[in-house]
C-alpha cells in the first residue's frame, strides 16, 4: 500500500514538472512573439539620421559619411549587401537601370554586410559589373545604427537627413525602384 501511495506521488510530481515546463515554453513563445511585433514596420515614421554620422571606409581608401553625401542636395540610398547574395545581385542590377534614368537625382553608398569579405573582394564586385556609386567595407556601426539584420537591405534617407525608408531583405522590382526614388526625391 505504501508503495502504490508513493507511485502515486511520483507520477502526479512528474505531471506536474511536464505541466510547469509546458507553461514556461508558451510563455517565452508569447514573449517572442511580442519582441517580434514590435520590430520596425517596413516603412518607418521619419527620424533623423543622427548628428553622430557613421564614417564609411570605401573600397578606395577614402573615408566618406552620409552628411557627406547629404551635402550634395540629393537625399541617399544605402544598401546592404554581400558579394554572395543573389538578391542582392539582382536588386543593385535593377537599382542601377533605375538609378541611371534618375540621371543623378539621388546619391546611392553601397556597404557590404558581410565581415569576411575583404575590400579587394567588394572593389572586384563593382568593377566587373562597372557600378558608378561608392562601395563601403563591412561597418559595424552603421549596422547597429540603420538596425540592419540581413543583406540586401535598404534605407533611404531624405535631403533633411530623415530615414523615410527602411526595409529588410527582399527584391525591389523596377517599379518598386522608381517608387522609392521618386518617394525620396520629392521629399
Amino acid at each position: 500500500m505504501l508503495n502504490l501511495r508513493r507511485t502515486l506521488f511520483f507520477r502526479k510530481a512528474v505531471t506536474r514538472v511536464h505541466i510547469l515546463i509546458l507553461v514556461v515554453i508558451i510563455a517565452i513563445c508569447i514573449a517572442a512573439m511580442a519582441w517580434f511585433t514590435t520590430i520596425p514596420s517596413q516603412k518607418p515614421s521619419p527620424s533623423p539620421a543622427g548628428s553622430e554620422d557613421v564614417i564609411f571606409r570605401t573600397v578606395e581608401g577614402t573615408e566618406l559619411t552620409v552628411q557627406d553625401l547629404l551635402s550634395q542636395g540629393k537625399p541617399v540610398v544605402i544598401y546592404f549587401f554581400t558579394t554572395w547574395c543573389p538578391t542582392c545581385e539582382r536588386d543593385l542590377k535593377t537599382l542601377d537601370e533605375v538609378y541611371r534614368e534618375q540621371a543623378g537625382r539621388v546619391n546611392v553608398l553601397v556597404v557590404s554586410f558581410d565581415p569576411s569579405e575583404t575590400a579587394e573582394q567588394i572593389k572586384t564586385y563593382k568593377e566587373k559589373r562597372n557600378y558608378t556609386w561608392p562601395f563601403a567595407e563591412y561597418n559595424e556601426d552603421a549596422i547597429v545604427k540603420y538596425k540592419v539584420v540581413t543583406q540586401s537591405s535598404k534605407i533611404g534617407i531624405s535631403r533633411n537627413g530623415e530615414v523615410v525608408f527602411s526595409q529588410g531583405f527582399g527584391f525591389l522590382g523596377t517599379e518598386e525602384w522608381r517608387e522609392l526614388l521618386q518617394q525620396l526625391t520629392s521629399s
